[in-house]
């Protein structure tokens, strides 16, 4: 054994001090774990101060990945720890797991949870280190650790192998604080927070993902325009628009909404972008925003995100997105009792919708087009219209509006 190994592997006073607390009743004083720390060498210390940052389990392995050894090579990368023996915490891992400090999961392998006497000691610790650039080097570590696994469990997660899928949702549900604890450090370093939220927005759970959101917006606000004009700005791009799409599924509209107009923020800020590709990237944003608004009923708001959605799709946007935008636009005319506007944007979408042979959202817009029709005391001239997309004679609608109003009303 390496001589720098002994003070803490062979320090006996440490783990039987540990031991003691951890059978101690719920509420002791934790003198016991005061003796534990005073046990250890300045250089035992350093290297403790390695696991410190893991929240509430280890994860050593998966597939034939070893884990924990891609995070202690992560470690020795670090010019601050070049002192440590970081191979020793190895040893130190098998020794508290012999005397329970890290519990095996019953159905995970490679997968420990920390004991909360030993989470608890490494967390006063770490709070108490001597060394700054030991806690810079360890966080940096952890954290570029945290950026390659967030990756790999959203690959898990997203994969068309079931098991593979919920070996990634397991592991994202376990390590949620863990990764939560590195996007924070991302955060504050403003560093890529990308494949982290990636893991993040992965879990099965739809509120923590919300809590996710909340931190990354507040957080956003200390980064600068110009750190925000690059890559980093790009990649916030990406990560707020999914936790956009994530407050549209809770029903958070108005926060949604906020986060869209964030999106365009972004976007409008990029330099690494130029204008076509940014306008690619907005015309989603628009239409979204307009839903968000439209779901709050602000009809006005809605129509104006819809109108510029569509000024700048009219290059790429399929005919589906227009399709869709059309529809839209007509329902925030007829919430506004704008007819005539309403009349038109309906009958845009049903001419896509006839080109597409898409008979049951035909059957949407003319549905719409009842409404309409009714709502305006029965205006001649719109049957006439509907009749021209379809081929029909006006009479012919009319009578299809009457024997199926009471089907278009409901």
């Amino acid at each position: 054994m390496n001589i720098a190994q002994a003070p803490f592997i062979c320090s006996k006073h440490f783990w039987v001090a540990i031991d003691k607390d951890s059978r101690a009743d719920h509420g002791s004083s934790g003198k016991d774990l005061s003796v534990s720390r005073g046990a250890l060498s300045l250089l035992a210390q350093d290297l403790l101060s390695c696991l410190a940052p893991f929240a509430s389990v280890i994860a050593t392995g998966a597939r034939g990945q070893n884990l924990f050894g891609q995070y202690l090579m992560g470690l020795k990368q670090q010019p601050e720890l070049e002192h440590l023996p970081v191979d020793s915490l190895e040893q130190v891992f098998l020794q508290a797991i012999n005397r329970r400090l890290l519990l095996p999961h019953p159905e995970v392998f490679g997968l420990f949870y920390i004991n909360p006497v030993f989470s608890d000691f490494l967390r006063t610790f770490w709070n108490t280190s001597r060394r700054e650039e030991i806690r810079h080097g360890v966080e940096r570590a952890f954290l570029e650790h945290y950026t390659e696994l967030g990756a790999y469990m959203t690959e898990l997660a997203l994969s068309g192998n079931r098991l593979q899928r919920r070996l990634g949702h397991t592991l994202i549900r376990l390590e949620y604080e863990n990764l939560t604890a590195a996007m924070n450090l991302a955060l504050d370093a403003k560093k890529s927070v990308l494949n982290i939220c990636a893991a993040i927005f992965a879990h099965p759970d739809r509120t923590r993902r919300n809590e996710t959101g909340k931190t990354i917006s507040e957080k956003l606000r200390n980064y600068s325009d110009e750190e925000l004009s690059r890559e980093t700005g790009a990649d916030f791009v990406v990560v707020m628009n999914r936790i956009a799409a994530r407050q549209m599924e809770l029903g958070q509209y108005a926060d949604a909404e906020k986060s869209f107009q964030t999106v365009l923020s972004l976007l409008d800020n990029l330099t690494v972008l130029d204008e076509q590709q940014k306008a690619r990237l907005r015309f989603p944003v628009l239409s979204n925003l307009g839903k968000a608004a439209a779901k709050q009923c602000l009809w006005q708001q809605a129509e104006e995100y819809l109108r510029q959605a569509l000024d700048i799709g009219n290059e790429f946007s399929s005919r589906h997105d227009r399709s869709l935008i059309f529809h839209r636009l007509g329902i925030a005319a007829l919430e506004q009792r704008h007819w005539k506007e309403a009349q038109d944007y309906f009958l845009q979408a049903l001419e896509i919708f006839i080109i597409a042979n898409n008979h049951y959202a035909q059957g949407i817009i003319l549905k719409n087009l009842f409404r309409v029709w009714k709502a305006s005391g029965e205006n001649a001239e719109l049957p006439k219209a509907v009749a021209g997309v379809l081929g029909w004679s006006a009479g012919s609608v009319e009578k299809l509006f009457q024997e199926h109003g009471k089907e278009f009303r409901t």
